[in-house]
């Protein structure tokens, strides 16, 4: 869904002769893909899972703790009550990172570097056009310096990204949550090596 943010700095956002130029040394797609927003989905749940069934879109944790993690038996899991009491956390969407689960909740072996996007390609770029796009991807600002390039709500209040991810994404904690565990890949070698279940 397009916002007045869109169409007010539209010419700041899209800058495609900047991201050829930095193809192999950016932070940004090619590193991991960019979050999606409820209203990407029009926020409707069905359009959610419908996004999931095609295998191109993900689940993830934003994890800034590791108290939602809970054993129950002999297996890690997690906490649904925690995710819904904390500000700090939550689940939430992303275009699938490629050779990567669509349920992705951990991340201990990348550093953060776990993509790149399934929608990217060094020879294309992004293959999605601007308009659909998820609104944390539209919303970068590319930099001359890749190592410079950022989130516009990461520039205009610190962490401002992460809040918005997770102020989105709050109130659909429950229903991720039971989408997540159709879609969790238990044989997945790193939810094995960390007896890891939903």
């Amino acid at each position: 869904m397009i916002t007045k943010l869109d169409e007010e700095l539209r010419f700041l956002f899209e800058q495609p002769q900047i991201c050829s130029n930095c193809i192999g040394h950016g932070f940004c797609c090619q590193r991991s893909a960019c979050n999606c927003h409820p209203a990407d989905f029009d926020n409707d749940i069905r359009k959610m899972e419908k996004a999931l069934e095609t295998g191109k879109y993900a689940i993830d944790f934003t994890r800034n703790t590791p108290n939602a993690f809970i054993w129950k038996g002999k297996y890690l899991t997690l906490s649904v009550e925690h995710i819904l009491h904390t500000a700090e956390e939550a689940l939430y969407m992303r275009p699938r990172n490629k050779d990567r689960p669509v349920v992705d909740i951990i991340h201990a072996e990348s550093d953060g570097f776990e993509g790149p996007c399934i929608f990217w390609s060094y020879e294309k770029g992004c293959e999605l056009a601007y308009e659909e796009r998820p609104m944390f991807g539209r919303h970068m600002l590319p930099s001359e310096n890749p190592m410079m390039c950022d989130s516009f709500y990461n520039i205009t209040e610190r962490n401002g990204m992460i809040k918005r991810v997770i102020e989105g994404w709050k109130p659909y904690t429950i229903d991720l949550f039971r989408l997540a565990q159709k879609y969790f890949d238990k044989n997945w070698r790193l939810y094995q090596n960390l007896s890891i279940k939903l």
